[in-house]
């Protein structure tokens, strides 16, 4: 089980790098302001570990990782 694991594993690049964890039975909205003048117009989003949430982005963002 563990090398399917270590095969499925996603390496995470660091830079511009937004993330979200561990959100329970919550909503979180993000927007451009919250986004954008910390991290530009390369900004990534991580979202990590979030249960029965809602996340809504109104951005414009290179790569979303779940």
């Amino acid at each position: 089980m563990e090398w399917i694991i270590s095969l499925l594993a996603i390496q995470e690049p660091m830079e511009y790098l937004y993330k979200l964890n561990n959100l329970n039975k919550c909503m979180s909205v993000k927007d451009y302001t919250d986004l954008y003048p910390h991290y530009g117009d390369k900004c990534q989003l991580s979202i990590v570990g979030c249960e029965e949430s809602n996340v809504y982005i109104d951005a414009c963002i290179q790569n979303v990782l779940i």
